[in-house]
């Protein structure tokens, strides 16, 4: 029900609409290798005073090959709808799972914390009418867009799914995790790159970019585009970077590169991808050559150099103000907004369904909107005076600098599970 509760808005506003008849994923087990655990070491603050608190990661890469059986109706006109299925779907990646902070007394654990490090590769197979019907020959590529999309807002980093263990000792304040740091990107230089034979004797010297982004970073903000550099088979760049928040050194970072052509009836040519984690390009000194591969597999003889230095965080402001973190893509700061819980919600405990939006920079070109998940009754959980226990991060650039960016924080009570209609704000 969750799936299907979290993906339906999305699937119902596609250009063919769409809807679960059936949601069945099987009995098949997920499958578990390459374990990795290690400590790491929180700090919190508390009225405050910093203190820091132990926890357990533990590392692993999971694969899960299920035979579900799923039916969807696409709804193609007011009169006309199809009904196709989904027989298998595999999926793949790694997985952290934290557990913290530890304490002294029984269950030992305050709170479990869990997600993918870099969004997971989702593989569907069709049966029915969408492998048959023209209009549906979308849905195989929107689906999986859908279910990545979803999963990034919910499971990949820097967003994780909490579950406290003992509620007498959890408090999210002392299980938040803040990012590694910033992490600032340059594609050094390229080589390799080749004249293509166009028409007859025309030949064409590549016009090459690089797109650049850290895990799931797409999701919610473009890739980091290089400037072009026309007629290029040996291009350099090192005199532009793009900075992202980083939440783990296993986060993979992607290079795609492209030749750009002209016009939108032409458009550009993809010279290939390559990726590497961060922990992987500091083994390196910070900087590595990468060999570039299309769809994955077939390796280019094109090579791509990239560079990486990282930022701590840290509580003095004098970034705010450094010429070295001016610039379109360069980062200055990092605004963190924690939700933690609300109290003595005036409606009836069963009609509740609650939640938090937060707005930063309302009415800006800086504009952003986040979204707690939903609270209702369930046993164990107190409607009432619920816990969102959640965080948001808003990247700080020096030209946001100029505008007084406020917070707005909403508390909305929605269509609950009994079918209410909700309250509103």
């Amino acid at each position: 029900n969750t799936i299907k509760d979290t993906l339906e808005p999305t699937l119902k506003d596609l250009k063919v609409p769409l809807h679960f008849v059936k949601l069945d994923l099987g009995d098949v087990p997920i499958r578990t290798t390459n374990m990795l655990i290690h400590r790491v070491d929180l700090e919190s603050s508390n009225d405050g005073a910093n203190t820091k608190q132990t926890g357990i990661q533990i590392d692993v890469d999971v694969e899960w090959d299920g035979n579900c059986d799923i039916m969807i109706q696409a709804t193609l006109t007011k009169s006309a709808k199809v009904i196709f299925g989904v027989k298998a779907i595999k999926l793949s990646g790694r997985m952290h799972i934290l557990l913290s902070p530890l304490t002294t007394e029984l269950p030992v654990i305050s709170a479990v914390q869990y997600g993918f490090t870099n969004p997971p590769n989702i593989q569907l197979e069709f049966t029915g009418a969408v492998k048959t019907v023209t209009s549906l020959s979308f849905v195989q590529s929107a689906l999986v867009g859908v279910i990545q999309s979803s999963l990034a807002s919910m499971l990949v980093l820097p967003n994780r799914m909490v579950m406290p263990i003992d509620l007498g000792s959890y408090d999210y304040l002392d299980t938040y995790q803040p990012p590694v740091g910033m992490i600032r990107l340059t594609a050094v230089s390229g080589r390799g790159f080749k004249v293509a034979k166009k028409v007859r004797l025309l030949k064409d010297v590549p016009d090459v970019y690089c797109k650049i982004s850290l895990g799931a970073s797409k999701a919610v903000r473009p890739p980091f585009r290089t400037s072009t550099k026309k007629n290029n088979l040996t291009p350099s760049w090192r005199d532009e970077s793009g900075d992202f928040i980083l939440y783990d050194m296993d986060q993979k970072i992607y290079v795609e590169v492209f030749d750009e052509d002209k016009g939108p009836l032409d458009p550009d040519d993809e010279l290939g991808e390559a990726r590497i984690s961060v922990r992987d390009l500091f083994r390196n000194d910070g900087i590595c050559e990468l060999e570039l591969e299309l769809e994955g597999k077939d390796k280019t003889g094109c090579y791509i150099t990239l560079s990486a230095e990282l930022f701590h965080l840290s509580e003095q402001v004098h970034s705010l103000s450094s010429l070295k973190y001016e610039g379109k893509d360069q980062l200055c700061g990092l605004a963190t907004i924690i939700v933690t819980k609300a109290f003595d919600i005036p409606v009836p405990k069963e009609d509740a369904a609650t939640y938090v939006k937060v707005m930063y920079g309302e009415s800006s070109e800086n504009e952003k909107t986040f979204y707690t998940g939903i609270v209702t009754d369930y046993p164990g959980y107190d409607a009432l005076n619920p816990m969102y226990d959640s965080v948001f991060h808003v990247p700080i650039t020096s030209a946001m600098l100029q505008r007084d960016n406020g917070i707005v924080f909403t508390l909305i009570d929605g269509e609950g599970a009994n079918g209410t209609t909700g309250h509103g704000e």
